[in-house]
């Protein structure tokens, strides 16, 4: 009697033990964004995932470091990018993370995939252009997207191009041809290989054409618009060299806006604020809220690989209202009415 009494008490004690472990116990997390710390993609999926761990308990649990790689506008090149995911290494290897998160597709390609094995570190993806399968075949990482199986998950930025076109048709029911613009980098291969799988079977004369530099760019805008080649454009190039040096996505927009007459399908409702025309747009923000979901799960005690690798989940409807006072495309009020994004000025004109 006394001794089952006994092995009672130690086993409460025990119990009570472990969960005071737990509460005192830390985590670290490191988090390595492809591009700079206000990058309009890379930023609203961090403010996603912080969103997510400060409404946790363990928030005050955690060390939380960044590792900003900036490839899209100062370490453009291959060997600068493979230099400064070197120098990510060496910070997860200084910390000793629970979890990584890569944000985009460099972060992933150049960071994530050297983590895949570690039985120490999870990593969580969030914003990847490329497909999980032609990465699983540079590294494996993944039996499957509903049973990853390994170390590793995320979340893959679906484009509801299908979605968009439907809006923009809604608005000007003349648009049957588009053609997409996409830059050379990482995340334009892998953009391009996205739009190929979203618009196998669209029912609109689709194009997309692949730019190596800003000059191209600029001259097949003008040629577009010239020779009426197109009906709408959606321009997803947004790191472009050129013979004053690299040209980012705010000067590419910022020119297409002033010389183009076509209005603008916007891969994200951030580049609509810019001054893109809209459609239906991936949310940022709340895809990040979904890996912030998949870092809980792994720090509560869930393997990354029983975690299924999901597509973002949210689309956000969304307009420029200036952009289409400057086309002169009047937007129905049913359709303004159910848009969940209204803006009303051009942030990259004065």
């Amino acid at each position: 009697m006394y001794i089952k009494l006994i092995l009672y008490l130690l086993s409460i004690q025990i119990f009570c033990l472990s969960n005071l472990w737990a509460a005192q116990k830390k985590f670290n997390l490191v988090l390595v964004h492809s591009y700079a710390s206000d990058d309009v993609c890379g930023r609203p999926q961090y403010e996603g995932v912080l969103k997510v761990l400060r409404r946790s308990q363990l928030y005050d649990q955690m060390q939380i470091i960044n590792f900003y790689m900036d490839t899209k506008a100062t370490y453009t090149t291959r060997e600068q990018i493979i230099m400064q995911a070197q120098k990510a290494l060496e910070v997860i290897a200084k910390n000793e993370p629970n979890v990584v998160v890569t944000f985009d597709d460099a972060a992933f390609a150049y960071v994530g995939l050297k983590l895949v094995g570690d039985p120490h570190i999870s990593v969580v993806f969030t914003g990847l252009n490329g497909q999980p399968e032609d990465y699983d075949r540079q590294r494996d990482f993944m039996l499957t997207r509903a049973r990853p199986g390994y170390n590793v998950t995320g979340v893959y930025e679906k484009l509801y191009i299908q979605k968009s076109v439907n809006v923009l048709q809604s608005i000007c029911p003349r648009v049957k041809r588009l053609i997409a613009i996409v830059d050379s980098t990482i995340t334009g291969n892998a953009i391009k290989k996205q739009i190929a799988l979203e618009t196998k079977n669209i029912d609109v004369d689709w194009k997309t054409i692949q730019v190596k530099s800003y000059e191209e760019y600029q001259n097949l805008v003008l040629k577009i618009n010239k020779q009426r080649l197109a009906d709408a454009l959606y321009p997803v190039a947004l790191s472009l060299p050129s013979a004053q040096g690299q040209v980012t996505f705010k000067e590419i927009f910022k020119w297409t806006i002033e010389h183009s007459k076509l209005p603008e399908l916007a891969v994200n409702y951030y580049f609509c604020s810019l001054g893109l025309f809209g459609g239906a747009a991936v949310d940022f923000c709340q895809m990040g809220m979904q890996a912030g979901e998949k870092v809980l799960y792994i720090l509560q005690g869930k393997k990354a690989g029983d975690l299924s690798i999901e597509d973002a989940r949210e689309y956000a409807i969304v307009f420029n209202r200036a952009r289409a006072r400057m086309l002169k495309i009047g937007i129905p009020k049913e359709i303004l009415l159910a848009g969940d994004v209204i803006y009303e000025d051009i942030a990259l004109l004065p």
